[in-house]
């Protein structure tokens, strides 16, 4: 479930440039798909289903945090 990743992982970090966050996202198995200063939209596989999910970013100058993520897409396998 893609979603104890983020709780666990992605959310109780933060992050000091984009590509730190990139990094961490492909090493819990999501792929960005596109990406802003507000969000970013990553894509992975949920139990076969093939998922989008936004994240909404957040943090200082110079930190960034994602501060919640929500569902756009699901195709079921």
């Amino acid at each position: 479930m893609y979603e104890q990743s983020l709780l666990c992982g992605i959310m109780n970090d933060w992050y000091g440039s984009m590509e730190d966050l990139f990094q961490d996202l492909k090493h819990y198995g999501f792929e960005v798909l596109e990406s802003n200063r507000e969000s970013i939209t990553v894509s992975c596989d949920d139990d076969g289903d093939y998922v989008q999910v936004e994240l909404v970013l957040g943090g200082t100058e110079r930190t960034i945090v994602v501060e919640d993520f929500k569902e756009i897409y699901r195709e079921e396998a």
